[in-house]
């Protein structure tokens, strides 16, 4: 088995920032389901994106409206590339701080690092165990007109709502 790998801080793509990688506080049952999709799958992952903040958000938002998407990058029709997200704040993502005290997102990606392929086929393969382990795949909804393929949830993040303060 592969261990799960955190991607290094700091992060830029391209032209654009990205936002910095807050491993915690994530909800629990992430950080298993992830272990166990290194292991169901056989891949290496990395972890890209976990808890996210205010700036973060609107940072991600600014994708593909007012500075360059750094995974897409410019696209015909779309000088900016994609837009990434429809939340301005983190208040409106399963990445941003629930009123239980956590994040219930991540985005997690087969490790090129270590020799695994970001292909579609193992996306899939990613998001079979996501659901089985009854959590949300972002295959299963688009952003920007594409499936977040890399992306993961909870199904508690609506109900609890943001944390208060």
């Amino acid at each position: 088995m592969f261990p799960v790998r955190w991607a290094a801080e700091p992060r830029r793509f391209g032209t654009s920032p990205v936002p910095p990688l807050r491993a915690t506080p994530v909800h629990a049952s992430l950080l298993a389901a992830v272990e166990e999709a290194a292991r169901a799958t056989g891949l290496p992952l990395v972890v890209t994106a976990g808890a996210r903040f205010d700036e973060d958000a609107a940072l991600i938002f600014s994708w593909g409206r007012t500075i360059e998407n750094p995974y897409t990058g410019p696209m015909p029709g779309k000088p900016l590339g994609l837009t990434a997200s429809n939340a301005r704040t983190a208040r409106f993502t399963a990445h941003g701080i629930k009123a239980d005290g956590f994040a219930h997102a991540l985005d997690v990606h087969p490790d090129e690092t270590r020799g695994a392929k970001r292909t579609i086929s193992n996306y899939r393969r990613l998001a079979a165990v996501w659901r089985r382990l009854g959590l949300v795949a972002g295959a299963d909804f688009a952003v920007g007109g594409t499936p977040d393929w890399p992306h993961v949830e909870t199904t508690l993040w609506r109900a609890l709502g943001p944390k208060p303060g």
